[in-house]
């Protein structure tokens, strides 16, 4: 075999850390969008709740990720994050329905 060429067994390996790379955003992505549901379905607890998660991730994302490629990924959540609820309250206190 060549030295060129992994077996499965390495790369097994990088399809592993491939996935924990992305975890903590992840997981941040999808406690925001429960959050903006929350928000809008007016579950005050659950989403103070899942926004804490969002920040938690997000900054052990940013910890994790302190230089390399992927540095800016979740600055640029969190931006999104406080944006996305500004306009989430908006819409619920006018009563929009979607």
């Amino acid at each position: 075999m060549s030295h060129r060429n992994p077996d499965n067994y390495q790369r097994a390996g990088s399809v592993r850390i491939a996935i924990m790379r992305h975890a903590f955003w992840t997981v941040a992505a999808l406690a925001l969008i429960y959050a903006l549901a929350m928000l809008f379905a007016y579950q005050y607890t659950q989403f103070v709740i899942c926004m804490a998660l969002v920040l938690v991730a997000s900054c052990i994302d940013l910890w994790v990720h302190r230089r390399g490629r992927y540095r800016d990924r979740s600055a640029t959540l969190l931006l999104s994050a406080a944006i996305a609820i500004a306009v989430t309250a908006l819409f619920a206190q006018v009563g929009v329905i979607a």
